[in-house]
């Protein structure tokens, strides 16, 4: 299957330094939360005053479904088995094609993987490795 069918097809995309991009199939844990500080204004029996405190980003677990040749595949290994953090984006894209919702992503690194299942008896389907990543900072834009 084309790179561009795959990325048509399932609308999610990565792009990460030194890695081309990549099709994936399944996004979750874009996750992103203010701690909330409470404090009172002008005395006890006054309403409490909320203000943002410390921001903290979920773990996101990429689907990844397609690589865009060898060399992308041989980075992503590299990029596995080391400890460096790289910047990148995730993109969804609308029915015509278009980037519809785009996360960046700041200080990136594989906290895991898994194959997921392997099953011989299934036709023609794709293992869908899952890549956990550990992520230091993300916005949406």
């Amino acid at each position: 299957m084309a790179f561009d069918s795959v990325i048509i097809n399932n609308r999610f995309e990565a792009e990460f330094e030194g890695i081309e991009p990549f099709a994936i199939q399944t996004v979750s844990g874009l996750s992103i939360e203010y701690a909330k500080i409470q404090f009172p204004v002008g005395g006890s029996n006054k309403p409490l005053k909320n203000q943002k405190g410390r921001k903290t980003v979920g773990d996101i677990t990429l689907g990844v479904l397609s690589f865009k040749g060898d060399t992308s595949v041989a980075s992503f290994v590299e990029w596995l088995n080391s400890e460096d953090k790289k910047d990148g984006y995730i993109k969804m894209y609308d029915n015509e094609n278009n980037v519809a919702r785009r996360w960046e992503i700041i200080g990136g690194t594989i906290g895991g993987f898994s194959e997921g299942d392997l099953d011989t008896s299934s036709e023609g389907e794709a293992i869908i490795p899952e890549v956990t990543m550990w992520v230091d900072d993300a916005n949406i834009l």
